[in-house]
């Protein structure tokens, strides 16, 4: 799978934006994709921290755990998989924009090498950047809608 980066910007501070990332009873609020989402640990996210979880992309329901590998506040978030059917390490990247923030989500997936089928990466691509998009529009929306 490609390098998926997509960004939004949001009407609150980087500060405000990282909190509101960095705490894992948030993560099924804003992500639509997430299905089951256990973080053994409450309050902000630490590197080191793992949470196991279950996604469905293109139809397809897959479970991983992944682990907290950077935490910068408030301008850098970082996590990888440690188990789960394709590789990843995710980006979350915040920096000052407007009087707001602009969040870039980057994900770096290993190969969907049948996961999928070949045939059909590039439309579960697709699929997965409308995801993305999603998932930061409601990030936005939470984090400007919430005190």
């Amino acid at each position: 799978m490609p390098i998926i980066s997509e960004s939004i910007h949001v009407e609150a501070t980087p500060e405000r934006c990282f909190d509101f990332l960095t705490d894992p009873a948030n993560t099924p609020r804003y992500n639509p994709a997430m299905i089951d989402f256990q973080a053994p640990t409450q309050g902000p996210a630490q590197k080191g921290d793992r949470s196991t979880f279950k996604v469905k992309v293109a139809g397809r329901v897959m479970e991983y755990e992944n682990e907290v590998t950077e935490v910068l506040r408030p301008d850098r978030f970082e996590m990888r998989s440690l188990r789960g059917p394709v590789d990843v390490h995710i980006t979350w990247e915040l920096r000052p924009d407007a009087g707001g923030t602009l969040v870039t989500f980057t994900n770096e997936a290993g190969s969907l090498g049948g996961v999928f089928g070949k045939l059909a990466d590039p439309v579960v691509v697709r699929m997965y950047r409308r995801d993305v998009a999603t998932m930061l529009e409601n990030l936005r929306e939470l984090v400007e809608l919430e005190p």
